[in-house]
């Protein structure tokens, strides 16, 4: 899968992608949890693979603009991304345990009641309005059937691979994510239901599962894209609880993104993120005969970053960054549209 781009929310052979940028460079030199190994003194920058702004600079100066503290904790979040992106992205064998055992340790806090506290107690996840396009809810909840949930919720979506639903009740496993997360949860109270719902999407493309409508793809969204931007909430801090839905929204908004950027990429690879109404509805995403299909999809997205930018002035650090990231990510869509890729 791929976490934002080949970057940022990835596509490979294996297919999917998700918000967590990938090769991309920092402005240290280092990189954002590049493929094979993690730069050596731990830099990660937030920044999607061809995200740019019109003067050719990139997403790097979005992380540098963060305080030293908090960005460490961002780059320890993405790297835990970043690794089971990587390992479904390239049919690791070890994909599925990986991420069951995040289900495992984010269940744990969710029978306990929901976020996993500093003191290792817990609190209730904040309850998100209703999205007015219908996607998902601050605590990271996609809307409609389906959510990814401790509780056992059935996702079509996530538990498509044949191995079950999502790990919560089986004993934990050490791996270097569940420490890293157990780490942050010391800190910040780590949305359980959004790293259900990130483990939701990995298992999408693990199953190499079908987009068949219109709310399945922004569920899918939601889950590689949204979940992020609540648990990236968790660590910025947010002023109001309607902050967090606000960044499942740009993180929603940046996914549809991803997926428009990478369509010819992904369809070479055998993965079609577009739902199957959306192909009914405007014929087929090949080059040339798509124009319709894309400016709907444009429109979408830029619907979604108006909402989702409304979380910037709510979060309690990194507002600076995060507009900036929001910006350049943007900019995607018009570089889309400037060099006539619809």
């Amino acid at each position: 899968m791929s976490v934002a781009t080949e970057n940022g929310i990835l596509a490979t052979a294996a297919g999917g992608k998700s918000f967590v940028p990938r090769d991309v460079q920092a402005a240290d030199g280092g990189t954002f949890v590049p493929r094979d190994a993690q730069a050596a003194d731990g830099s990660t920058s937030f920044v999607p693979r061809d995200a740019q702004t019109a003067d050719g600079s990139t997403f790097a100066p979005a992380l540098a603009l963060l305080g030293s503290e908090v960005k460490a904790d961002v780059a320890s979040l993405y790297r835990v991304l970043r690794t089971l992106d990587d390992l479904v992205d390239e049919d690791d064998p070890r994909a599925l345990e990986r991420v069951q055992a995040v289900e495992r340790w984010a269940g744990r806090a969710g029978r306990a009641g929901g976020a996993v506290q500093a003191s290792g107690a817990v609190q209730a996840s904040g309850a998100g309005g209703a999205d007015p396009l219908g996607q998902a809810s601050g605590a990271g909840q996609a809307s409609g059937a389906g959510q990814a949930s401790g509780a056992g919720g059935a996702d079509p979506l996530g538990q498509a691979d044949g191995a079950g639903g999502p790990q919560t009740n089986a004993p934990l496993t050490d791996t270097p994510e569940t420490r890293a997360l157990s780490g942050l949860a010391r800190a910040y109270p780590l949305s359980r239901d959004s790293l259900l719902e990130f483990c939701a999407g990995m298992r999408h493309d693990i199953a190499r599962a079908s987009i068949e409508t219109d709310a399945d793809f922004m569920r899918y969204c939601q889950q590689a894209g949204g979940s992020v931007g609540v648990i990236l909430a968790n660590i910025l801090g947010t002023a109001r609880p309607e902050g967090e839905e606000r960044m499942a929204t740009l993180g929603r908004a940046m996914q549809v993104t991803n997926i428009l950027r990478d369509i010819d990429e992904d369809r070479a690879r055998g993965r079609v993120y577009i739902s199957g109404e959306a192909i009914e509805r405007f014929g087929d995403p090949s080059p040339g005969a798509r124009e319709a299909l894309m400016r709907d999809h444009i429109a979408r997205a830029d619907e979604l970053y108006e909402e989702g930018l409304r979380a910037i002035p709510l979060l309690r650090e990194g507002r600076r960054a995060m507009a900036l990231a929001a910006a350049l990510y943007r900019e995607i869509l018009r570089q889309i549209e400037r060099e006539g890729r619809v």
